[in-house]
């Protein structure tokens, strides 16, 4: 069991952003180039749990799907026809583009999900229960069987939300004035979309996988460990980004991981994460300066 457990922190690893972290300072490679190494990795890693960790081969061919999408999404994001169609100076353009990359990304996971696991119960994909009081979680204050996650979900939507703005400006936008609340008007059709299609898509690429992929092998702390540190580190490259984004989104796939496993379904996690990029858009535009 020990050993089984450190592959799976290591293929989660491998498949995490990690070694491009590392790699891209010293490798002269385009993002073409290391999402194929990701891929490549992930076929070893696929290759390895065959030989010798059969219980983690359907983590480990979720965890490469997911790498092989990436690569077609950013074989896509570099077409001339991509270019066109999302102006990047834009928020429409730049954020709809990459949501629109992460629903194609997301469609081919849920497709593996539910030819490995036969039904979207077994892959965390149904809304799960809201109704189900929440377990203790201590370093939050949080006392077991006192509250359901409908109600959770709702408070702590709104008070993870104030650290997510703060993370934000520390790591993206800069302390600056508000500015833009008519493009922020304007926009914000366009915000409450964006954020509900960005939760769903990176909550089943981020954490339905692992925890789909590892219930009723490892014990729910490992779980939620797992998926949290996949989480967390896709976002150094994100809003908030950098050691201190690692660190928040860590925190909070945690928290996210736990709520899936424990209402058995996704809607729980998805309301939290949505609340969350409302606020991380919304302030890319007060504060960072984008226009339609």
């Amino acid at each position: 069991m020990k050993k089984e457990k450190i592959f799976a922190y290591l293929s989660v690893l491998v498949a995490s952003n990690l070694m491009q972290i590392v790699l891209r300072p010293l490798l002269p490679w385009s993002s073409l180039q290391f999402a194929g190494f990701h891929v490549l990795m992930g076929l070893i890693m696929v290759l390895i749990s065959a030989w010798g960790f059969k219980r983690l081969l359907k983590l480990n061919l979720v965890l490469m799907s997911v790498n092989a999408a990436y690569m077609l999404t950013t074989v896509l994001a570099g077409s001339k026809q991509y270019t066109l169609w999302f102006d990047q100076k834009s928020f429409i353009g730049q954020f709809g583009g990459s949501i629109l990359l992460k629903l194609i990304a997301a469609g081919l996971v849920v497709i593996l999900l539910i030819v490995l696991f036969a039904d979207r119960k077994s892959a965390y994909l149904a809304m799960g229960n809201l109704n189900v009081k929440a377990e203790r979680i201590g370093w939050l204050g949080i006392d077991g069987d006192k509250i359901s996650w409908g109600k959770l979900a709702l408070i702590s939507a709104v008070l993870i939300s104030m650290g997510t703005f703060l993370g934000t400006v520390v790591t993206v936008t800069g302390f600056t004035f508000v500015r833009n609340l008519d493009s922020w008007l304007s926009l914000l059709p366009y915000i409450l979309l964006f954020a509900l299609g960005n939760s769903l898509f990176e909550g089943i690429i981020y954490r339905n996988t692992v925890v789909s992929s590892l219930s009723g092998i490892f014990e729910k702390k490992d779980i939620v460990m797992l998926g949290a540190i996949f989480f967390g580190i896709a976002h150094y490259y994100g809003a908030p980004g950098g050691p201190l984004g690692v660190a928040m989104s860590t925190a909070l796939g945690w928290y996210l991981c736990q709520s899936i496993i424990e209402t058995k379904g996704l809607l729980s996690s998805w309301l939290i994460h949505f609340f969350q990029d409302v606020v991380i858009f919304s302030a890319v535009i007060l504060l960072g300066g984008f226009g339609l």
